[in-house]
């Protein structure tokens, strides 16, 4: 009686070889495959713990306006300040945090244009000290695709000027 196992065709030994060592090529000890087969630097690797931002270079989780309900909450409730390249939406809540949402519709241009200026405007609020307890969404008009960062952050802070949700930083207050 044959045994199960082997192969019954040509072919499928040869594919039973092809396995074999393919699978005994991709198992060295230690080392680290990239997702098409080759090595992987592991120092250039963003999984890893060397490569990793530190967290004060991103915006915490509790920063960020996540959910449906709160932007439509902010859109409903809240008040608008407009520029030549933002729109501006603040409403108090009743958190110890500042959060922030990000928009930029498709006038804005394609995907990459968009995320790139949602980028730019999410590094202009995270080194703005803004007052906490509010909700704030900052909505990217056209124009903001073509403007240098200086000027979207120039923008955003005259925005939350006129909204008063800059926080008063120690020092700067002018004495009479």
């Amino acid at each position: 009686m044959p045994c199960r196992s082997a192969p019954t065709s040509r072919n499928a030994s040869r594919a039973a070889v092809a396995t074999a060592s393919s699978i005994a090529w991709r198992q060295r000890p230690g080392a680290m495959l990239s997702a098409r087969g080759g090595p992987r630097d592991v120092a250039a690797s963003s999984s890893s713990n060397l490569a990793a931002p530190a967290l004060s270079a991103r915006m915490r989780r509790e920063q960020r306006l996540r959910r449906r309900r709160d932007f439509a909450e902010t859109y409903r409730g809240g008040r608008t300040y407009r520029n030549n390249l933002l729109v501006v939406r603040v409403r108090s809540n009743a958190l110890p945090t500042t959060r922030f949402g990000f928009v930029a519709g498709k006038a804005v241009g394609g995907a990459v244009v968009r995320n790139r200026v949602k980028r730019r405007l999410r590094e202009a609020a995270r080194v703005t000290p803004v007052r906490p307890g509010l909700d704030i969404i900052v909505g990217a008009k056209k124009s903001a695709a073509s403007a240098p960062f200086s000027d979207l952050k120039s923008a955003l802070l005259s925005a939350l000027r006129r909204a008063d949700a800059l926080d008063e930083v120690p020092g700067n207050e002018e004495q009479s």
